[in-house]
């Protein structure tokens, strides 16, 4: 059987060009579903600025890893030194160390 045909295509118009038909309809609701979720994910973006991603959270997790090796090694090192003066050095390297460590984690908290 064959079926009728369209008023657009009987006027040598195919259904894309004039905007009506199944695909002209899908396309214009893939562009404003498009839109939509262009405006949620910007909506996201703005209430989820506090939010962490997850690797940034393990680049801070390093960071704190790399001080608190850091000041362990500054404290060790500090021990097996004679003089007093550059244990002392080492020391205050070691409690910078030790406040970068803590300023990291008032931050996350």
């Amino acid at each position: 059987m064959r079926q009728p045909m369209n008023p657009n295509q009987a006027q040598g118009n195919p259904s894309w060009q004039s905007g009506q038909g199944q695909q002209g309809q899908q396309f214009q609701m893939g562009q404003q579903n498009q839109a939509q979720m262009g405006q949620a994910q910007q909506a996201n973006q703005t209430t989820n600025r506090n939010l962490i991603a997850e690797k940034e959270l393990l680049y801070l997790q390093d960071f704190l890893s790399w001080e608190l090796l850091a000041m362990k090694k500054c404290n060790e090192a500090a021990q097996g030194v004679m003089d007093t003066k550059i244990a002392g050095v080492i020391r205050d390297m070691g409690s910078r160390h030790q406040q970068h460590y803590q300023e990291l984690l008032n931050q996350l908290q």
